[in-house]
């Protein structure tokens, strides 16, 4: 977690934000509160883990209509990273959104 300001995912209107502060706050759509470190942690050595092989763009030009979604990664240091796709998605991406979905159940289950 070192070195890593926040996260953020943005996709067909939705978004999911996490800020590293002294506190960490998530922000989704529809709720805001703070979260524990040792969750953010292990849902960071996760993303990490399934992002370290991703193309920085993921474009399907064939497709007239489709998602759109974005992921950034905000470094303290001012440097971002950002992955990003339109209608075209990297083959692990399902278990990047099932990791998004537990930390979004365990905020709203406490």
């Amino acid at each position: 977690m070192k070195g890593i300001k926040a996260v953020i995912y943005e996709t067909n209107g939705q978004s999911m934000f996490i800020d590293i502060g002294d506190k960490i706050q998530f922000i989704s759509n529809d709720i805001s509160c703070i979260i524990s470190e040792k969750s953010t942690l292990e849902y960071l050595k996760n993303l990490f883990y399934i992002i370290d092989d991703w193309e920085l763009k993921y474009v399907n030009p064939e497709m007239i209509d489709g998602d759109n979604w974005k992921l950034s990664i905000i470094y303290f240091n001012g440097n971002k990273k950002e992955y990003s796709g339109k209608s075209s998605f990297p083959n692990n991406f399902e278990a990047f959104e099932r990791l998004n979905q537990e930390l979004i159940d365990g905020v709203y289950n406490g």
